[in-house]
């Protein structure tokens, strides 16, 4: 037991630039990692300190504000077993409101308030935060957490502040973690569960308010040169659920650029499911592949047969450019793109459950969110691609009916299809320099996940300026941009990571040099001094 610790996890939400909020979520069991500071929870989970500038700015918005030897934190409750004995830990740090402001690259200032009663727990004398009284914190953790943690809400009472959290849907996880766990002490698991998934249903989806600043800020976090497209995208996405339409979305752009990314990110920061479907897979019914009753099948297991989240879904069509045509008896081509017509229009659909193939569900796609997209390197191909990104209207300027033919006539694609695409969205060229931000600065880089594998291990990896100009040239070459990145830079350290992984002790750190993308065993490594 001596790795064995007991966490304190807290939720992180952003102020102002420089400023986070953390709030107690939960009490957890896990292991302690010294060397690289990580708390791993029995289920894997791994969090950073709380404490750290870096952790604040990291895309994952959990951390560990207080660890405790699991053996000390037994005797403390000595008598209770450990269920009890956590239940006891949570209800005297429930109440517990953190601000943090970075101060520094490394340094932090910390202020603690106990949401009970609004006084200042913690203070650091050497600064005063620009937070220094609740006035300042956001109103929503003032009212909802202060009330619902105090059990100042009956149980309808409760269902009837659902509605205000349709203006704060980013923080609906901590405050419906706050409400389930004032529902526990008083009601038990089974109807604390039962409740707050029957207030989450009430919730309608497609009020959903998206504040396009900071979803546009945690988007170019991880999907780096394509600022302008993903901000176009985002603003598309939330002008659709302010009303009901079936307008669809075309997005293109070359190979690698982060079309999917995009998507990704989008879905995962609304909190709403995404649909993939590879289109080059798609056929017509009663055809040798996948139709789309399959994928609305697959989709209804994603949200676990909430009909509600099935039918607000984004759906993302991707590489649909593959299914350009000119034969109408196409059954894997044209054909499929005129039976997406009617799911674009919205109609509801017949799909056999997966689990029971007898049990039919009606699902209708009026209100899904529709993005179809594709290169269209032929569209493009000794193009002037200016005039790309503006709307098809129905009163069809020059410039519009040039875009809609260049897609017709290049592209293969039925006119019946773009007159229902209403904005067509490129994602920008990528160039050795785009190559190297994304390289640099994405959440998502696989050479920044490298980095913090061999930190874990007690090594730092350096990549020198020749590597990652190197890697770029060799990314553009392969003309499949970004997603070259990930193959070549584990191609590349896996030698060194093996040596690494079994003399850690002995390694101090290892040197990415220009070599070493083409021979992963050319790697420079220094001794520990210790070792020498």
């Amino acid at each position: 037991m001596d790795n064995k610790y007991v966490a304190t996890i807290a939720s992180r939400e952003y102020v102002k630039e420089g400023v986070f909020a953390y709030f107690h979520l939960k009490t957890v069991i896990g292991e302690y990692e010294e060397e690289s500071g990580i708390f791993v929870d029995d289920l894997g989970n791994e969090y950073e300190n709380m404490l750290l500038s870096e952790t604040s700015y990291c895309d994952y918005p959990y951390a560990y504000s207080t660890l405790q030897k699991y053996d000390e934190f037994i005797n403390k409750y000595d008598g209770l077993d450990l269920i009890d004995a956590i239940s006891d830990y949570n209800s005297s740090s429930e109440n517990l409101l953190y601000i943090i402001k970075i101060v520094g690259l490394k340094e932090v200032k910390v202020i603690c308030i106990d949401m009970s009663d609004g006084e200042e727990v913690i203070e650091n004398e050497e600064i005063e935060l620009p937070i220094s009284s609740k006035d300042e914190v956001p109103e929503w953790v003032l009212d909802y957490v202060n009330h619902i943690r105090n059990n100042d809400y009956s149980e309808d009472e409760m269902n009837e502040i659902k509605e205000e959290f349709l203006y704060n849907i980013n923080n609906l996880e901590t405050v419906v973690d706050s409400i389930d766990l004032q529902i526990e002490s008083t009601t038990g698991k089974n109807e604390a569960k039962e409740l707050v998934e029957k207030i989450k249903k009430n919730i309608q989806i497609n009020d959903k308010k998206i504040n396009i600043d900071e979803l546009y800020n945690e988007v170019t976090k991880t999907l780096i040169a394509q600022d302008e497209p993903a901000k176009r995208m985002i603003v598309e996405i939330a002008k659709q659920y302010m009303k009901e339409s079936n307008d669809a979305i075309l997005l293109t752009g070359q190979t690698g650029s982060g079309k999917t990314l995009l998507m990704d990110l989008i879905s995962k920061n609304i909190d709403v499911p995404l649909l993939k479907i590879d289109s080059t897979q798609l056929t017509k019914p009663g055809y040798k592949g996948k139709d789309i009753d399959e994928y609305l099948a697959d989709l209804y297991d994603l949200v676990d047969g909430d009909i509600e989240k099935c039918e607000n879904a984004i759906v993302f069509f991707d590489e649909i450019d593959k299914k350009g045509s000119h034969s109408k008896g196409d059954v894997s081509g044209l054909d499929v793109l005129y039976t997406l017509l009617k799911f674009i229009d919205g109609t509801v659909y017949d799909i056999s459950d997966n689990l029971d193939k007898n049990k039919k569900i009606k699902i209708n796609t009026s209100n899904m969110k529709i993005v179809l997209g594709g290169a269209f390197s032929d569209v493009y191909k000794n193009k002037d691609n200016k005039n790309i990104g503006f709307n098809i209207n129905k009163d069809k300027s020059i410039d519009n009916e040039v875009k809609i033919n260049d897609f017709i006539e290049r592209g293969l694609m039925p006119d019946e299809l773009m007159s229902r695409l209403t904005k067509i969205i490129k994602m920008n060229d990528l160039d050795e320099n785009s190559i190297k931000k994304i390289i640099i600065k994405s959440n998502a880089s696989e050479l920044k996940k490298e980095i913090k594998l061999f930190k874990k291990l007690g090594v730092k990896l350096t990549p020198t300026k020749e590597y990652i100009d190197n890697l770029c040239k060799k990314a553009i070459e392969t003309k499949t941009g970004a997603r070259a990145i990930n193959f070549m830079v584990n191609n590349s350290t896996w030698e060194a990571f093996s040596e690494v992984y079994d003399n850690k002790e002995k390694i101090k750190e290892v040197i990415l040099t220009k070599e070493t993308l083409d021979n992963p065993k050319k790697y420079i490594k220094k001794k520990n001094i210790k070792e020498i």
